[in-house]
């Protein structure tokens, strides 16, 4: 994987090794770009954005969610984390709103429902995360851009300390204890773009 992705995966386990509640969050566009180029997919951007279509945004999630989610999973059980793979859909876990009608089947991350990522950390697993969601008003299956889909995670959820990688950013959750999981809890506004989500916050990058 690269010694850059050696070194995040390095500080992960210290975290874990520290007994410090983890989640890790991937992303991999990289990877979803080199196997559309294999595969002869046509890549076309809006305004700088990646245009998916339902062809796209599935080849994103079996790349994400199977050959990159697999990867960090792997790499992490190897240096003795109990991680877990999961994706965004899991459990219901994000759900979101489409980004622009342009751009296909892209979402914003609207509604975190981290119910099952507590029951994980609770166990002592270390759940990885791939980058997909729900979309809020039809169900569909949607795109969503790695770093926001970490900033809501963490913001929303209640542990000590969340780590993303590739271009993921841990903070200090803001849920207050007491606030119900089960139903989901919306993110605030001021989370949606990518400018307000990194800052201050701490950020590990890990390239496929």
């Amino acid at each position: 994987m690269g010694a850059e992705n050696d070194a995040s995966l390095d500080a992960v386990v210290a975290l874990n090794d520290g007994g410090h509640p983890l989640v890790v969050v991937h992303g991999g566009g990289p990877l979803v770009g080199d196997w559309a180029e294999r595969l002869g997919m046509e890549t076309r951007f809006v305004r700088g954005l990646r245009v998916t279509d339902a062809e796209t945004r599935d080849l994103a999630l079996a790349v994400l969610g199977g050959l990159a989610n697999g990867r960090v999973v792997a790499a992490l059980l190897a240096r003795g984390v109990p991680a877990v793979g999961l994706t965004g859909i899991d459990g219901g876990m994000l759900r979101a709103e489409r980004e622009d009608a342009e751009l296909g089947f892209v979402g914003r991350v609207s509604l975190v429902d981290s119910a099952l990522l507590e029951e994980l950390v609770d166990a002592g697993r270390v759940p990885i995360v791939a980058p997909a969601a729900l979309d809020r008003a039809s169900g569909e299956v949607l795109n969503v851009n790695g770093d926001a889909a970490a900033g809501a995670i963490f913001r929303i959820w209640r542990s000590d300390l969340a780590l993303g990688v590739s271009a993921a950013f841990g903070s200090q959750p803001t849920r207050p204890p007491d606030q119900p999981i089960g139903g989901g809890t919306p993110v605030p506004e001021d989370l949606k773009t990518h400018e307000l989500l990194v800052t201050g916050l701490i950020g590990w990058k890990l390239n496929f």
